[in-house]
């Protein structure tokens, strides 16, 4: 048996990326897991190091959006500190940024229009636990903009 800690980050990454596709309800499983693989080839070709904690940022986002299934799928990246981001952007004035810290903490970004002054974007940020960042933001109506219509109730 091999300890976790004598595998690499990308070996412990590419099994979180196998676990992805055969365990998540995740409508977008497959498209996301293509896009996983697709940043550690060209992290490879660029000789780019993981961060030890980058496999600990990648579960703290994949916990992330299985608490958000309605949610479409994130355009997700790599930072340079090696933690993994998420983002939603529905336009200009409609964004949303998390970037998951592998203590559990996510750092955020949101772009919203400002309900009192049509043209004006209000943009905030914060750092807060993964666990109450869609509570942190509930007053900007992420969820409004950010869901799959195709997967939304009917009220």
């Amino acid at each position: 048996m091999v300890l976790d800690v004598l595998r690499t980050p990308r070996e412990r990454i590419r099994e979180q990326v196998k676990a992805l596709r055969k365990g998540s309800r995740l409508p977008y499983r497959e498209h996301l897991g293509r896009r996983l693989d697709f940043l550690l080839r060209a992290l490879d070709e660029e000789e780019e190091p993981l961060a030890e904690e980058s496999p600990e940022s990648l579960r703290q986002m994949l916990l992330f959006l299985e608490a958000l299934p309605d949610f479409r799928c994130p355009t997700v990246t790599v930072t340079p500190a090696g933690t993994f981001r998420a983002q939603w952007r529905a336009d200009p004035a409609k964004h949303f940024a998390v970037d998951f810290v592998p203590d559990g903490h996510v750092r955020f970004v949101v772009f919203a229009p400002d309900p009192g002054h049509p043209g004006r974007v209000e943009r905030v940020s914060g750092i807060v636990g993964a666990a109450t960042a869609m509570k942190a933001i509930d007053t900007y109506q992420v969820h409004r903009w950010a869901a799959d219509l195709r997967l939304a109730t009917p009220a």
